[in-house]
């Protein structure tokens, strides 16, 4: 099994901070631009995928606080529990 990365990002507006852990070969590929955050990293959600954003990018804003922040959209709340669910970050190998 393969190494696995764990990346945290810090809310801009409450300080809290939310942590995913990804296969580290998978984050290399991320981190060396061969292709969208959606395509190497498919079987994490949106607000994970956004973590992985902001470690690039510096900027975080957690799903909590978004809508206080960018306002109410149309989209529902996500789903409860949504960083203590385990994706595993070896999907092409048995637990």
């Amino acid at each position: 099994m393969g190494e696995v990365r764990s990346v945290t990002a810090k809310c801009r507006h409450c300080d809290n901070s939310d942590t995913v852990l990804v296969n580290n070969a998978d984050y290399m590929r991320w981190e060396n631009r061969e292709g969208p955050v959606q395509d190497i990293f498919p079987k994490h959600g949106d607000a994970e995928r956004e973590v992985l954003l902001a470690d690039r990018g510096g900027w975080y804003v957690c799903w909590r606080c978004w809508d206080v922040v960018f306002g109410d959209d149309e989209e529902e709340e996500p789903e409860e529990g949504l960083f203590s669910k385990e994706v595993n970050p070896f999907p092409d190998e048995e637990a």
